[in-house]
């Protein structure tokens, strides 16, 4: 993580932060996504999209915050480096994805 791989986690983390909005009642959605299944583009809260964002940004949040507990100068140049703040470590720990789930019935 210390070379390269803490730079690629946060900055896919800020695509998903960016690529998503609140909806009152809901959560964090994305909208318009194509998820594994490519027949069926562009549909909203995709569950497999919505999860892989949420684990991504607790992933990227946690990393973030061992960077910072253990490695607090390589953190700090990385920090500097791609103007990483700490209100977006703050947002990718809330983000509360919406994750619909439909069960299957025979």
């Amino acid at each position: 993580m210390l070379n390269c791989g803490a730079e690629m986690l946060f900055e896919t983390a800020r695509i998903f932060a960016d690529l998503g909005h609140y909806v009152e009642g809901k959560g964090f959605c994305l909208d318009g996504v194509t998820g594994p299944d490519e027949y069926t583009a562009m549909v909203n809260n995709n569950a497999y999209t919505n999860i892989m964002a949420k684990e991504h940004l607790q992933f990227a949040y946690d990393i973030a915050q061992m960077l910072k507990n253990k490695y607090r100068e390589n953190y700090d140049e990385l920090k500097q480096k791609i103007n990483l703040e700490d209100k977006e470590l703050d947002e990718w720990k809330k983000h509360q994805m919406v994750c619909i789930f439909h069960t299957m019935t025979n």
